[in-house]
């Protein structure tokens, strides 16, 4: 909608209705966009069914999802244990003028101090005056591209949310689509890539480790969330002891969480047919290699230094109570002069 004027009497109404219902006309701008988009899902939607996949739907497009994608399997579906992995597809159906815009958000999240890419996020770019044009971006091909200057970037100043922008010119260089060959080498290409990703999630899951970890608390988390309950107080040591106990904490099961899910990892195989257990142990040998080098290297080693005891949680918790009586009473006095 746009700029609005309000309309004084129940005659004026009447007629700008009758006017506005007399010069209708049969197709509206908001139509053709429509149209496109869903146009776009439909072929994004077959290409992705006739590979073996599944296309789940929910009423209302979140986090950019247009299309969810799982594996087509009975063995390893969403209300199993493990629970099957899935991916985002955002589909965009676009004319050889028209920009992309994506949401920040649905490319990255925040782990830590760090901004990683949600490696289950695609792009689908298709033209509606050129039924040979595909572009296919993973999350992390965006973040390439975002990092390299290749894209715009731009911040909308009322939701404070960033976007990435790809303009018509900018998507026409990442076309390599011209021919059907080309065009169903791209599909081909995408839905191995998807395969792929949804392939190391479900690895990922097997062992737990992503899931039940969660992310990393970051302190700028923490800010917020000290922020929310204490409106307009600012306390520095109230977010530190926080912040340090909540990371404490985290490493800690980190660290316990290794070896359980590594012996979990190792009694799902050996919980299958016995005969095949001689052929298995010689493969399970050199995973107990592999496994330590996934350790080592995902995990920072310094975390070596963490004590095995609950004094210094005891100390953080004594800090943490401290620092959170003392802000609390600084809002109550606040709140009491407003």
């Amino acid at each position: 909608m746009g700029k609005t004027v309000s309309i004084k009497t129940t005659d004026e109404f009447i007629d700008f209705t009758k006017a506005a219902i007399i010069d209708r006309e049969s197709q509206e701008k908001w139509m053709e966009a429509s149209q496109n988009g869903k146009i776009g899902e439909l072929r994004t939607k077959l290409e992705i069914l006739k590979k073996k996949f599944w296309v789940l739907e929910r009423e209302i497009d979140a986090n950019g999802a247009d299309l969810i994608v799982q594996k087509a399997s009975l063995v390893n579906d969403l209300i199993d244990i493990s629970g099957a992995p899935v991916a985002f597809v955002q589909v965009k159906n676009i004319g050889p003028n028209t920009a992309v815009e994506i949401d920040s958000r649905y490319i990255y999240y925040v782990d830590g101090e760090e901004l990683k890419t949600k490696d289950e996020f695609f792009l689908f770019i298709y033209r509606n005056d050129n039924h040979k044009f595909l572009v296919f971006l993973p999350s992390k091909e965006i973040d390439g591209l975002v990092k390299s200057g290749t894209c715009s970037k731009f911040i909308d100043t009322t939701t404070k949310v960033p976007y990435v922008k790809f303009t018509s010119k900018q998507i026409e260089k990442l076309n390599k689509s011209s021919t059907k060959a080309e065009f169903e080498k791209t599909i081909s290409q995408a839905i191995e890539t998807i395969d792929h990703a949804l392939s190391i999630e479900e690895y990922n899951r097997s062992i737990g480790l992503r899931h039940f970890l969660g992310v990393r608390p970051s302190k700028l988390g923490v800010e917020a969330q000290v922020q929310k309950y204490f409106t307009g107080l600012q306390d520095d040591d109230l977010v530190d002891t926080y912040f340090e106990l909540l990371l404490f904490l985290y490493k800690q099961m980190e660290l316990g969480s290794i070896r359980s899910f590594v012996i979990k990892d190792f009694l799902t195989n050996l919980s299958s047919d016995p005969r095949e257990l001689s052929e298995r142990v010689a493969q399970m040998q050199q995973d107990i290699e592999n496994h330590t080098n996934i350790i080592l290297k995902k995990w920072d080693k310094n975390y070596a230094y963490i004590p095995d005891t609950y004094d210094q949680l005891s100390q953080m918790l004594s800090d943490f109570e401290k620092a959170l009586d003392k802000t609390t009473e600084l809002h109550q006095d606040s709140t009491k002069n407003i």
